[in-house]
């Protein structure tokens, strides 16, 4: 029988649910908040649309601040800036999860 620890656990809870599942991706980015203009890597986003992207950064943001991401179209030269809402922190970075669909 498999043992299974507690980050196992966490991890297929949070896979449970998404609606969408991922696309890993290294993509350079900026984001800002009410603070100022920061840079991360866009290191995944959901595969069906633009309903959340997990941002790596070392900056100090709080869970529930707005905050507004330039997100690039992949393979074109189209840059949208869309705004959501840190919905998780982890180590290295930030769950944001938009209110708003953006289709690629």
């Amino acid at each position: 029988m498999p043992t299974h620890n507690k980050q196992d656990a966490k991890n297929k809870k949070i896979k449970e649910k998404r609606a969408q599942s991922r696309v890993v991706c290294r993509e350079p980015t900026f984001y800002s908040t009410k603070s100022g203009l920061y840079e991360g890597i866009i290191r995944d986003r959901d595969k069906g649309g633009l309903r959340g992207i997990f941002i790596s950064t070392n900056e100090n943001l709080s869970i529930g601040e707005i905050i507004t991401v330039a997100i690039s179209s992949p393979g074109e030269n189209e840059v949208k800036k869309i705004k959501g809402m840190v919905a998780r922190k982890e180590p290295g970075g930030y769950a944001v999860q938009f209110t708003d669909r953006l289709n690629f």
